[in-house]
């Protein structure tokens, strides 16, 4: 099933005092922080990394990784419009 984690600016909130009772996985309590989202997720994720510290997830295609790399160049370069916008 779905892991939720509650988030909320209002400490008052009974989901925040017994997410569990809710029906979340865990609270946590707004403002927060890298380390504090962190600490919240990482019971609730599976671990990204395996014993030899590889990463346990696909790595993409080589032609998904060229699609990406000239679709990142389409990007990066100035279109005609803007060229001529800019009479260069």
């Amino acid at each position: 099933g779905a892991r939720a984690v509650v988030v909320s600016g209002y400490a008052e909130e009974p989901c925040m005092a017994d997410p569990r009772g809710a029906g979340f996985a865990a609270a946590l309590a707004k403002p927060f922080g890298p380390d504090k989202l962190r600490a919240a997720l990482a019971p609730l994720l599976p671990a990204a990394r395996g014993r030899s510290g590889k990463s346990d997830y696909p790595r993409p295609s080589s032609s998904a990784s060229g699609n990406l790399r000239r679709k990142r160049a389409e990007i990066s370069r100035p279109s005609a419009a803007r060229k001529d916008a800019s009479g260069r």
